[in-house]
């Protein structure tokens, strides 16, 4: 007998609801549930998966991102309709200029133009260190033509960065480095809120070497000490990130398959008190619940050991 070859079995969110609520005696096998059952076991699910999040079991989230610097400016803001940028590494490019390009000019010459499409975001170092920040209109062999002009000279081999989506804002920020435009990575250190507050004078230039993430509502602010003197350096941040809502009714999981079980008995759960479980069948739902919930708390962890040492330079 042959397997089926197939590793893509997901839920839905309606089958989700529908699964939690035959679980909890809500519903009969076969049997729809009303569109206000519906949409309050979507609430409750939106809701747990949002508890989840604090939990920090969620490694399927974690994301590397670059934050792209501006000389003099030590805050920026993560999260929607910033006008900072930022964007996960995987959506990010960085090229270089293969000519001097004057300023006022609509196009530039690059060395590559892999990744890059039309209507990126698009942030050209100029040579007196600032970045000018465009969008892509067309694209032609190297040459990229933008929407507007450059509002300086830059010269050739100065770093170009590109990205399509604006990064969402972090949950938390776990590690920072700097990162060169040969993409070269110097790791920094992240400092508490007080930590930050103590230094005298937020405002020097040099080198990046302490970053604070401050997450507020609806965006994030994060904080760069010293400001960093050229757009040439990026911030590259291993970032926890919100597990996505579920809106429609066909929407699947923005968790693994893994997590399927986990989330219906844990719906269940929830809606237990709505519909009167029998004693007997609640205390099954919690046990499986608490259960799935736990194996999945184990397995969703990095399998390498971690290792801890004093910071001795940064106590001196």
């Amino acid at each position: 007998m042959a397997s089926s070859g197939s590793i893509n079995f997901s839920l839905t969110r309606n089958e989700i609801i529908n699964d939690a609520l035959v679980h909890c005696h809500a519903i009969a096998q076969g049997e729809i549930p009303s569109a206000e059952e519906t949409s309050f076991a979507a609430r409750q699910l939106n809701r747990m998966i949002k508890t989840f999040q604090a939990t920090g079991v969620h490694l399927w989230t974690r994301r590397v991102a670059f934050l792209f610097t501006a000389p003099s400016q030590g805050r920026y803001t993560l999260g929607p309709g910033s006008s900072d940028h930022a964007a996960e590494q995987n959506d990010a490019t960085n090229s270089t200029l293969s000519a001097d390009a004057a300023s006022g000019a609509a196009t530039v010459g690059l060395v590559s133009v892999t990744g890059i499409a039309v209507a990126d975001n698009i942030g050209v170092v100029l040579t007196d260190g600032t970045i000018d920040w465009d969008t892509v209109a067309s694209i032609a062999s190297l040459t990229v033509t933008l929407t507007g002009t450059l509002s300086g000279a830059a010269a050739a081999g100065q770093p170009v960065y590109t990205y399509t989506t604006l990064l969402n804002r972090p949950l938390r920020v776990l590690s920072v480095q700097r990162a060169s435009k040969d993409d070269v990575d110097t790791p920094i250190a992240m400092v508490s809120h007080d930590e930050y507050q103590r230094l005298p004078n937020k405002t020097i230039t040099g080198l990046t070497n302490e970053v604070y993430y401050q997450p507020q509502i609806p965006s994030g602010f994060i904080h760069l000490w010293p400001e960093p003197e050229t757009a040439a350096d990026r911030i590259r941040m291993t970032c926890d990130m919100p597990i996505e809502d579920f809106d429609a009714t066909s929407d699947t999981a923005d968790l693994p398959q893994e997590w399927l079980d986990t989330l219906t008995w844990n719906l269940a759960k929830k809606l237990m008190p709505g519909y009167g479980t029998p004693q007997d069948t609640a205390a099954m739902i919690r046990d499986e619940a608490n259960s799935s919930y736990a194996t999945l708390a184990a397995w969703d962890a990095e399998p390498e050991d971690t290792s801890f040492a004093p910071d001795f330079e940064r106590g001196a």
